[in-house]
């Protein structure tokens, strides 16, 4: 198992930060950013929660020694919440893999929210799991929220408010 923590301090304030993560456009072109061959978005807004899942094919988008651990492609299913809460990330291809823990927003102030992505990783590969596991988050998982969803989630327009 191996630990995975990002932080990101994002100018916007904490229910548009809500509302993005339950707006199925924003998560739609986070998604987008996978390079996905298939996708779809769930969004429940009852349980405050969405669910993506998509395809996507490694070549190209990693190096080598990532997609020799996990293959050419895979199957991504994420579910996070829109408020504190559990965050969970399911990898199926040649190992299977998974993230689970917690994606926590907090109100710095009235227009700056704090939004921590923590949880373990854990990857059937055997022996090598510490390192496979290490390139994962390295490559995988750490840059789907530092380059992909936190700038996505600073840069998208505000989503109406709910009526």
């Amino acid at each position: 198992m191996t630990r995975l923590e990002v932080t990101e301090t994002i100018e916007r304030p904490l229910d548009v930060l809500q509302r993005l993560l339950l707006d199925p456009q924003m998560l739609e072109a986070f998604i987008d950013q996978q390079h996905p061959t298939v996708k779809r978005v769930d969004v429940d807004r009852r349980a405050r929660r969405s669910t993506l899942v998509w395809t996507t094919t490694l070549d190209g988008q990693v190096p080598g020694i990532v997609s020799r651990f996990v293959g050419r492609s895979f199957d991504i299913t994420a579910s996070l919440s829109a408020e504190t809460g559990p965050l969970s990330i399911d990898i199926r291809g040649k190992h299977d893999g998974n993230l689970r823990g917690s994606l926590e927003l907090d109100m710095v102030d009235a227009n700056t929210t704090r939004i921590t992505v923590r949880g373990d990783i854990t990857i059937s590969v055997g022996i090598g799991s510490g390192t496979a596991e290490k390139l994962a988050r390295d490559q995988v998982l750490e840059p789907i929220f530092v380059e992909d969803l936190f700038p996505l989630l600073r840069e998208w327009p505000d989503p109406p408010a709910a009526p």
